[in-house]
This record gives C-alpha cells, sequence and structure tokens, in this order.
C-alpha cells in the first residue's frame, strides 16, 4: 500500500510514534482491513478510501477525490476491542449502551465534523458505522455528518456555527 506521511496528532499516541498513514487503494476500509492495517505496524494509520487529513488550523477530514451521492466513503468496524459502554467525544453511540470508539477504531474517521446540513450520514449497522455521502462531495470538501443524529445525549455538547438555514445552535 502506498504510505503518506502525517504530521502528529491524536492518533500517533495509539498507533505509536512514527507518522505513517495507510491509504487503501481498492475499497472503503473494512473490519477485516482495519484489522489487518492494525497489524502490519502498530505505528501505521489507516485512512479511508475516499478521504484524506487535512492539516492547518484543526484537523479535518477531506474529500480526497469527488465522491458521488450515496457512495461509502468510510466504515468503522463495529468490533467489541472498539466498543465502550460510556460515551466520549470521540464516540458514536451504536445501541443502548454501546459506543463505537472511533479514534481507537479508524483515527481518521473521527476528524468528521458535524454540521446541521451535511454532506453524509451515518449509517449505523449491524458490523460497522458507514458514512455515506448524503449529496455529491467535491474533492477537498470538509466530511460533515449531524451529531445529533447518532447521540441520544452528547458527552461533550458545543455550540454549533456551521452557518445553515437549519442550524439547532447547542448540539447536545
Amino acid at each position: 500500500l502506498p504510505r503518506v506521511a502525517m504530521q502528529p496528532s491524536a492518533a500517533s499516541a495509539v498507533f505509536g510514534n512514527r507518522l505513517v498513514a495507510l491509504r487503501s487503494t481498492a475499497t472503503a476500509l473494512t473490519a477485516t482491513s482495519v484489522a489487518a492495517a492494525m497489524n502490519v505496524m502498530d505505528d501505521e494509520v489507516p485512512l479511508p478510501r475516499y478521504a484524506e487529513v487535512q492539516w492547518g488550523e484543526q484537523k479535518t477530514l477531506i474529500a480526497s477525490t469527488d465522491v458521488r451521492s450515496g457512495s461509502e466513503v468510510y466504515s468503522v468496524p463495529r468490533l467489541p476491542m472498539f466498543l465502550r459502554p460510556e460515551p466520549d467525544r470521540h464516540s458514536v453511540q451504536t445501541g443502548s449502551f454501546e459506543h463505537l470508539d472511533f479514534a481507537r477504531a479508524l483515527p481518521a474517521a473521527s476528524l468528521t465534523h458535524h454540521e446541521c446540513d451535511p454532506n453524509g450520514d451515518l449509517e449505523i449497522r449491524a458490523d460497522a458505522a458507514v458514512f455515506v455521502a448524503r449529496r455529491d462531495i467535491a474533492a477537498g470538501e470538509i466530511l460533515s455528518f449531524d451529531y445529533n443524529t447518532t447521540e441520544w445525549e452528547m458527552s461533550s455538547p458545543f455550540e454549533c456555527r456551521c452557518g445553515s438555514n437549519t442550524c439547532v445552535g447547542t448540539v447536545a
């Protein structure tokens, strides 16, 4: 797999101190490919096929290529080792007392932004949380979903500044 150098991130604490990213060139990452990528070396960070981390004032996950509406951009495996009973700011609720830890399962996915009128939806499936484009997304566009659609109660509520006409104000 091609390797893309990365700057330091929160993911480096989980995967070691060599800052290297794996990019899947065939399909969006699945539970099997994430597990395989994590076994390659514990200091390499898997990235989704259609997304990349953009460095600037803050880290963001952007579309690395044009993405058509309905396309699966990334898949975060819903494996027992990535599930926790309590939420945190990098988890997504997948059941009554089940939260999928994005920062451990697919660190780049934890950089997906909130917007009240997002370009994607997070579909919670039996085996994964899958980011699906809800409209065409241009290369370089920040990936986003509505955090209120996946949480009963936010572990870290915040004031939204997305600027959408449908902005809810406080994401709680």
